[in-house]
């Protein structure tokens, strides 16, 4: 930078802590560590934030856990699982109509073969007639061979038929007990206000919910290593910003000093005094306040309370020059 403007009224800037500060680190040149504590600051920060945000949410969860412990003691035993409803009520419907069925198929093994006039006898008539003749007419030979072919479909779809109807029989007890699960899937559905089917997903959401609550502590000490790690990062560099801001301060008071004996203000005694924090902080370990006194044998206080306008202004002046003699700046324009 070549040039910098000043606007009449901004040493009232001055009054404000963050500036103070901020004209400490710009005269020495801190400014890549002041960026590396306010990036590790955020990283700390929001490691903090995120475990606030879980143990929030763990404390929501906590309120549910007695229900959520009711709930999973009433599904479990049931053990509902993916598609069995459907298998279930499938099987029930069909050994329901066990003889109706059995029935039925008895009467189409009848259609096809165990009748005098079942299809497979017509079919076989209908083949032997033609092959009676076939040697007067080569045509006829298609039709004996797709009648055969009719023969062979119908043959293969009795014997299907037969032993389906063989395996097809009535199981009381079976269907007893298909008839009780069907009841507990429709009275828990019930319950619960949901679709039969979807009750195994319910227990896995329930188990899940569970298992959430029994990872949390570990979840936790992951989520304090992280804050532990970032905080030891973020003091680190906030350290070696301390450290540079403890050698820089006297230096700059001094500098300022001499420049307020050039303005005038030959008495005047100012020091950049550092205040530690407790907690940390996005611009480090310390604030800065800037306290002062006009004349000699005066105890220093904070600027802001015993500086007049005119001598804020000279202050402001000399600060302005020796920052700008400390980054090289060539040219300050007042207004």
């Amino acid at each position: 930078m070549l040039v910098e403007l000043h606007s009449q009224h901004e040493h009232h800037a001055l009054l404000k802590p963050t500036q103070q500060l901020a004209l400490l680190d710009n005269w020495a040149q801190l400014g890549d560590l002041v960026k590396q504590v306010k990036q590790s600051y955020k990283l700390w920060h929001q490691a903090v934030e995120d475990k606030q945000a879980f143990v929030t949410r763990l404390a929501q969860q906590a309120e549910k856990q007695d229900l959520l412990r009711f709930q999973l003691q009433e599904l479990l035993p049931f053990a509902f699982v993916e598609s069995e409803y459907e298998q279930i009520s499938q099987e029930h419907h069909r050994l329901a109509h066990a003889q109706e069925i059995s029935h039925a198929l008895d009467q189409a093994q009848s259609v096809l073969n165990d009748a005098d006039d079942s299809a497979i006898s017509q079919l076989n008539n209908f083949v032997y007639q033609l092959a009676k003749v076939e040697s007067f007419d080569p045509k006829i030979t298609s039709f004996i061979q797709q009648g055969q072919g009719a023969l062979a479909e119908l043959t293969d779809l009795y014997h299907e038929l037969r032993h389906l109807a063989r395996s097809m029989t009535s199981d009381d007890m079976r269907l007893a007990n298909l008839d009780q699960r069907l009841q507990d899937y429709h009275r828990m559905a019930k319950k619960y206000l949901i679709a039969p089917e979807t009750l195994w997903q319910k227990l896995e959401s329930l188990q899940s919910e569970q298992a959430d609550l029994v990872q949390s502590d570990r979840l936790l000490e992951e989520m304090d290593a992280k804050i532990a790690k970032a905080l030891i990062d973020y003091q680190k560099i906030a350290d070696k910003l301390s450290a540079a801001r403890q050698i820089a301060s006297p230096k700059l008071s001094s500098e300022v000093i001499a420049e307020l004996t050039h303005l005038g203000m030959p008495h005047s005694q100012l020091v950049w005094q550092l205040q530690p924090q407790t907690t940390p902080q996005p611009f480090g370990n310390e604030s800065a306040e800037i306290r002062f006194s006009a004349n000699v044998g005066q105890a220093l206080h904070p600027m802001a309370k015993v500086a007049s306008g005119g001598e804020l202004s000279r202050i402001s002046l000399a600060i302005v020059v020796c920052v700008a003699t400390q980054i090289s700046l060539h040219v300050l324009l007042f207004d």
